[in-house]
């Protein structure tokens, strides 16, 4: 294995060609350009560099983002080789991996986000025993590293083996607007922290796709968002493990200034993946109320007050590099005048419930027509029902009871309004 890879840091290989264009076509990711990047030539060229150039970690972080994006079985078993590599290095000489031993820690810290973003967005294109491969590298990998990582959930991708034969829908890495929704029979309790989301936030976009105003579809970005979280990620002197977002996205977020899809779904993606930047809520209300969406910005802000009333203490926390996760700026703005004050009490707003957060449709009447609202409120009570969420189902079919006989539509849409009725 270690014929396959350069054997320490060339600072030289930083002035060459295949180096430069390589970083070029790298700077389009997570910006309006990132569509356009060709990964078979970025997974190619960072193999390639890797192989006859530079032991560089920020090369291996190139390899890690196009093999995810590729979701290719053979370049997941070459970047876990790579991963195999470095850890060796790490073990015996890691002062190969730097210029200077002063440069090291930065070194390492790259390796570990790639490893990091790796388990998080690994797919169902890794087979068992290239998962297997790569567990049996994390222990070694968090020592040498000072952190820990996660597994890779080999149980489950012993269930899709017996499931092959099934039609399935293919979620890639960065899915679009336009990918179609899988409204299975599986329960939803069932879904790993990553199905989770993306079934929400597919959710959300499939109901944006029909109407861009639609209150609901602005609830389930944060299910995606906080849905799975119970508590507040550990922290040592107020200080957590959580990475603040890169420049590139929070440009891509403040460039943001036309309202459509494409826009709706960078926010909604990065929002998801980043749960605890309050700071990138912020900017996506922001977004809104110069589109002239102020009633769902509104809706966001009150779902933040939620959240915060659920885990005061995020008040306290920091990123990994030091900036505030709720800053004095950002409480400015979710405050207002007529809001609860920021404080943790018994009077304090409880959280909503996802039920809850269907029902703000009453709450909230918009400018599309009552047909159209009406529509989605009946498609979502039958992907509820589908999914086996009666609860769910049962306040959406409530909304729609309430929604019929506050209108002058009740007699001609009676068949809607007694089936409706039947689950109240």
């Amino acid at each position: 294995m270690q014929d396959n890879f350069c054997n320490k840091f060339n600072e030289d290989f930083l002035e060459n060609e295949l180096y430069i264009s390589l970083t070029d076509e790298m700077s389009k990711y997570k910006t309006l350009m990132h569509d356009s990047i060709k990964w078979d030539y970025v997974f190619s060229s960072s193999l390639k560099a890797l192989s006859e150039f530079s032991l560089d970690a920020k090369l291996l972080n190139f390899l890690a983002i196009s093999a995810i994006n590729l979701n290719d079985k053979e370049a997941f078993k070459t970047l876990i080789k790579a991963f195999a590599f470095f850890l060796s290095i790490l073990k015996k000489e890691p002062n190969l991996l730097a210029k200077n031993e002063k440069q090291l820690p930065a070194k390492k810290k790259i390796i570990a986000q790639t490893i990091e973003l790796f388990t998080q967005a690994n797919d169902k294109a890794l087979d068992q025993a290239d998962a297997k491969a790569f567990n049996d590298l994390v222990p070694e990998l968090s020592q040498e590293l000072g952190t820990h990582f996660d597994t890779l959930y080999i149980e489950e991708k012993k269930e899709e083996i017996l499931k092959a034969k099934e039609p399935k829908v293919i979620t890639k890495t960065e899915p679009t607007y336009h990918q179609s929704v899988s409204f299975s029979g599986n329960d939803i309790s069932t879904f790993n922290d990553r199905e989770f989301r993306e079934y929400f936030i597919n959710l959300s976009l499939m109901l944006l796709k029909s109407d861009i105003k639609n209150f609901t579809a602005y609830t389930l970005i944060f299910e995606a968002m906080w849905g799975r979280i119970k508590a507040l990620p550990s922290s040592s002197d107020q200080i957590t493990q959580i990475r603040y977002p890169d420049e590139n996205l929070i440009m891509l977020f403040k460039k943001s200034n036309e309202l459509n899809l494409d826009n709706l779904e960078k926010f909604i993606r990065n929002l998801a993946l980043n749960p605890f930047w309050i700071e990138g809520i912020k900017i996506f209300c922001e977004f809104l109320n110069s589109a002239g969406l102020a009633r769902q910005s509104d809706l966001i802000c009150d779902m933040v007050l939620n959240f915060i009333d659920k885990f005061p203490d995020i008040k306290k926390l920091k990123f990994q590099s030091g900036e505030a996760f709720f800053s004095e700026d950002i409480n400015k703005f979710f405050i207002k005048s007529n809001s609860l004050e920021f404080t943790s009490s018994s009077d304090s707003k409880k959280d909503m419930s996802f039920e809850d957060l269907i029902k703000e449709l009453d709450k909230s009447k918009h400018a599309s027509s009552a047909q159209s609202e009406l529509n989605f409120m009946l498609e979502l009570s039958k992907i509820f029902t589908a999914q086996g969420m009666n609860n769910n189902a049962k306040a959406t079919y409530a909304q729609i009871v309430n929604f019929i006989e506050n209108t002058e539509l009740k007699d001609y849409l009676s068949d809607i309004y007694i089936k409706a009725k039947t689950f109240v």
